[in-house]
């Protein structure tokens, strides 16, 4: 997977900040960027993918973009 944008950023329920990314292929995927103090998801990483729904359509429509972009490497 490629990353070609940010497309914006926010809190998902259990408290973990995601990044909304672009991809190259056309879908976009959310990066966790920094995990809750109180997430308990082992699965919620910085780096792994969530599964959507997330913030995905909120964050989409609002346009606010992501200031930490650590897992996003060119290729």
């Amino acid at each position: 997977m490629r990353i070609l944008r940010v497309v914006g950023s926010g809190v998902i329920s259990c408290g973990c900040f995601v990044g909304l990314y672009e991809t190259y292929d056309g879908p976009t995927v959310q990066i966790i960027e920094e995990q809750g103090v109180r997430c308990l998801n082992p699965g919620h990483q910085p780096g792994y993918l969530v599964p959507a729904p997330g913030i995905a359509s909120s964050v989409a429509s609002s346009g606010q973009a992501s200031a930490a972009q650590r897992t996003v490497q060119p290729h």
